[in-house]
């Protein structure tokens, strides 16, 4: 399977060699850049910049942590037993730990914890969505697939809804899905006017009357229409597509306007992230801490706190001394 996305594309077909990772079949630009960072980016074990053997660079990674007063790890590109066993380290040692993409995924968990929201799956967005509404998310590299996987796919449980199924695509062109088993239409907008397009967007569906110069109106008009007569539809988005100071901003309103729907159809939300094992270690974190991630054991029990976690915080201010 693999680990790069959360689409988790099962049938990729690899050839190996001792030096090289070739993938042959059902391959996308993400999937190619991430198994060729397996052989180009592996780095020997070294000590003091001097290459060594693995259990002698192990012996003096463990004499660096005990000796430490805050450990922090970070990167957490790996897998679920890698994770399992790095939480097992932290509680020993009073880690700090957070993923490299954990700002994305924090977006979509605070507006969990605080507003809530309904959302689906991959298997049901493919298999019974009629309106699907496309966030910012880049269809082109980070998501290549999920045209070919979901919104086309060759069978699905309603065979009414995909032969009726409505595509639509709110954010810069350049990003937008291309199919040529159904037509997606395309409101093309700049990733930091995302936020006030959904605003217009949910008000709209509320038949809100707005006045507006916005170049995108009619459009959104009649994206809300269509929402509304929807006999199921799904909102999809990448946080990491979304402008940093708007994430939140964004994700809320498509939170909101998914709750807004259900009052009269039926709606759902999907966020699409997962990027170099984020996922796995969310998933992780909730599993063995009860807290989502950036969790501190320097207490000798987890302690969840998004904004004191930040191993680029805690660096800034000189508070980890082993990283």
């Amino acid at each position: 399977m693999c680990p790069f996305c959360s689409l988790l594309c099962d049938d990729l077909t690899v050839k190996t060699t001792e030096s090289s990772i070739s993938l042959l079949r059902n391959t996308c630009p993400n999937a190619k850049q991430g198994f060729d960072k397996l052989v180009t980016e592996h780095t020997a074990p070294s000590v003091g910049q001097s290459e060594t053997k693995l259990n002698t660079a192990v012996s003096a990674t463990a004499e660096i942590i005990a000796q430490s007063q805050q450990v922090a790890f970070g990167g957490l590109g790996t897998d679920v037993d890698a994770l399992r066993t790095l939480y097992k380290l932290a509680a020993k040692c009073g880690a700090v730990i957070d993923h490299m993409h954990s700002e994305n995924a924090l977006a979509n968990v605070s507006v969990m914890q605080t507003l809530g929201w309904y959302n689906t799956t991959l298997s049901e967005v493919k298999n019974r969505a009629d309106v699907i509404l496309i966030v910012g998310a880049d269809c082109k590299n980070k998501y290549a697939r999920f045209v070919e996987k979901i919104l086309e796919p060759t069978s699905a449980i309603s065979a009414a809804a995909r032969k009726s199924r409505r595509v639509i695509y709110l954010g810069p062109r350049k990003n937008a899905p291309s199919s040529k088993k159904l037509p997606v239409e395309i409101i093309p907008c700049e990733q930091s006017e995302i936020a006030t397009l959904l605003s217009v967007l949910r008000a709209q569906v509320a038949k809100k009357s707005l006045q507006t110069e916005l170049p995108q109106h009619k459009n959104l008009a009649a994206l809300a229409e269509q929402l509304r007569q929807a006999k199921y539809a799904n909102i999809v988005w990448s946080a990491n597509a979304l402008a940093p100071s708007q994430s939140r901003l964004c994700i809320e309103t498509i939170s909101r306007l998914v709750g807004q729907l259900n009052e009269t159809t039926r709606a759902a939300g999907l966020p699409l992230g997962g990027d170099e094992g984020g996922m796995s270690a969310q998933q992780v974190s909730s599993w063995l801490s009860g807290f989502p991630l950036r969790v501190s054991y320097a207490q000798g029990i987890p302690a969840y706190d998004p904004r004191e976690n930040n191993i680029e915080t805690m660096l800034s201010k000189g508070g980890v001394d082993c990283l």
